[in-house]
Parts: structure tokens; sequence; C-alpha cells
């Protein structure tokens, strides 16, 4: 498949998101595709199909890439979008932990600077001493609910 085709298939598969078909999407993508960028719009499809636990996993994959730490070359919106399914799951320190591994760069993706901004809103609304706790690394387990669509492609 070439980057082409890649590229046209995901905005094939945006379209089916924002008219809130994300199993039409889903259909699309087919079974395996081996693409970083079509596992993230598969995530993100689960994502909007309440399947949490499936998109996690896509996530974790392609995050972590068989490692156990993340790798300086992932990209932000995998980052973000694996925060994103951690906070639906309700692991919304873990999610915070990953904050500050998302790139604040001239080409950030919308939907980078859309969950930064809901995650320092969020911050912003913690009593002060838990505040304080977030600048040493101790985050709250609070759930964190989104105001917008989840998962970006």
């Amino acid at each position: 498949m070439t980057t082409k085709t890649i590229q046209e298939k995901l905005n094939i598969i945006q379209n089916y998101l924002k008219s809130g078909n994300p199993e039409k999407a889903l259909r699309l993508l087919g079974e395996e595709t081996h693409q970083p960028e079509l596992e993230n719009a598969r995530g993100v499809c689960l994502l909007r199909l309440n399947r949490i636990d499936s998109a996690l996993e896509i996530f974790k994959e392609i995050v972590f890439q068989h490692c156990i730490c993340i790798a300086s070359t992932t990209p932000s919106l995998y980052k973000a979008n694996y925060m994103t399914a951690l906070l639906l799951k309700g692991s919304t320190s873990m999610a915070m932990e990953l904050d500050g591994t998302l790139n604040d760069t001239d080409n950030i993706h919308p939907y980078v600077v859309e969950l930064k901004q809901l995650i320092r809103n969020f911050k912003y609304t913690l009593p002060w001493y838990q505040r304080i706790l977030c600048y040493v690394g101790v985050y709250p387990n609070k759930s964190l609910t989104l105001p917008f669509e989840p998962g970006g492609i």
C-alpha cells in the first residue's frame, strides 16, 4: 500500500467519523493493516464505538512499539490517543503521566492541542495541594470527561 493510498483511506475514514459512522470506517480498514497510521485510525474508530479495551491495546502497541518505554520518534497524536483511551478507561493518573511526553512543536495536531488544553484545565480545577502534587508526578485518579469526540487521525 502506497502512502497516497494510505492518505486517501485516512481521508475517507475521517469523513465517516465526522458523519458519525465509526462502524463503516472500521469496516473500511479491514483486518490487519500493519501501518501505524491505519492502526491509529482503527483505534480511534474503536474509541468512538466505546470499545475502549480493544482501542487501548492498539494504541499501546503503536506507542510502545514492543518496548518498555515510549520511543522519542512516536508521534504525539498516537500518544494523545493512548492517553484518551486511558482517560476513558478511568486511568486518569496514568494518562496525566504521559502529558509531558506530548511534543509542543509548530506542527502539532489539533487533537493533541485540544487534549493538552483539557488536561491543563483539569489540573486548574484541582485543589491547590493536588496541583502541587501534579508538579512532582503524583496525579489524582479523578474521572475526567471529554467534551469532544475521542481520538484524532
